[in-house]
């Protein structure tokens, strides 16, 4: 049984009023969406949103746009939606609860495992593992007797024991015989694959994206125009049904992210034979269920794949003709220049360190 979190009175009302918006204005059943995504209509010759639709948006693409403006308006840091998960978890804590209390909390967060909670919504500051360290008994006593700088050290206990990161080898990636091939990610992750997005600076191979496409998986690609990137590899994926390509002029473009349904791996393999094979890459998996920054990384392919540019036919024809001159250079920047006598830029905004703002 899921019931309400304990919150301030005015966050319940709220809630309570826009329910009774969708209610008794809009009409909506429980089967309903709860928070509706809009309904395009044609007004006067144009295309409006008047209305809402009583369908969920099919991912959290857009709700963490929405969510992340509405904080932006206010002068806020962008949060995600997710954020606010991460806000009960903290919430959890400061309450200081029994265990059992705290376990019901988690499976009303929607955790099946109570460690995910533990793990992934309570942090606990450095500055703060040394006090409560300190504070224990008899461990206190001992460490007044003699003296002992309490102080935490990642991955080493207080008495410097070391202890081994929690991760199976199947869960990294670096072409390795005690690990694994990145190319068997895209074999493996799913039976049934729905979705990926695939974002990489180097494309030269359709051979993750085909092993994809034989599970009738469909495939979002943005990768970067440069000396490496194949038109052959271009050709082939543009020739797939299933797949939808955007490409990036910009040579500090060096993301290697790759989506499937409901897992990961961020890392450095290109999708590229040597990258995917052979090269000593490493990329580590990541999964929904147990990573909480998980929902972030959609973000991440969104911005990449909205400030990138289609494939289009007569782009394709000019990139192309770019590389296949003899006279093409080798240097990514200098191609990137070169290129610009082909093709128009294209690239998203980058961030500006010790600035909350994209520039």
């Amino acid at each position: 049984m899921i019931t309400f979190f304990p919150a301030d009175p005015a966050y319940l009302a709220c809630f309570e009023a826009w329910v009774n918006h969708l209610v008794h204005d809009r009409l909506f059943s429980p089967e309903d969406a709860l928070f509706p995504k809009p309904e395009r209509e044609l007004i006067e010759g144009k295309f409006a949103f008047r209305k809402v639709s009583r369908e969920n948006y099919a991912n959290s693409i857009k709700i963490n746009n929405i969510v992340k403006k509405s904080f932006a308006d206010v002068q806020m840091p962008q949060y995600t939606s997710h954020s606010f998960r991460k806000t009960l978890g903290i919430l959890m804590s400061d309450f200081n609860l029994p265990i059992e209390e705290q376990k019901a909390w988690s499976q009303n967060l929607g955790h099946k495992d109570f460690a995910t909670t533990v793990s992934h919504y309570v942090p606990v500051s450095e500055q703060k593992q040394g006090e409560l360290i300190s504070n224990l008994q008899p461990m206190r006593e001992y460490i007044i007797q003699n003296e002992v700088n309490v102080f935490p050290i990642k991955n080493w206990t207080l008495f410097k024991i070391r202890k081994e990161p929690i991760m199976a080898l199947n869960e990294i990636y670096a072409n390795t015989s005690s690990t694994d091939l990145t190319i068997n990610l895209f074999a493996n992750a799913s039976a049934e694959p729905k979705v990926a997005l695939l974002a990489a600076p180097f494309f030269t191979t359709m051979e993750p994206i085909e092993m994809l496409a034989h599970k009738r998986c469909s495939a979002s690609l943005v990768f970067r125009f440069s000396p490496i990137t194949k038109p052959s590899a271009l050709k082939a994926a543009s020739e797939n049904t299933l797949v939808k390509i955007r490409y990036d002029t910009n040579q500090d473009f060096h993301t290697k992210l790759y989506l499937i349904d409901c897992v990961a791996i961020v890392g450095s393999a290109n999708l590229t034979v040597v990258g995917l094979k052979e090269n000593r890459e490493l990329s580590v998996l990541l999964r929904q269920d147990k990573d909480a920054d998980f929902q972030d990384l959609l973000s991440v392919f969104d911005t990449l794949w909205n400030f990138a540019d289609n494939l289009i036919d007569n782009i394709f024809k000019e990139y192309t003709r770019a590389f296949n001159k003899k006279d093409r250079l080798q240097i990514d920047k200098a191609f990137e220049k070169y290129l610009n006598d082909f093709v128009s830029p294209a690239s998203p905004p980058t961030i500006v360190v010790d600035s909350e703002k994209m520039s």
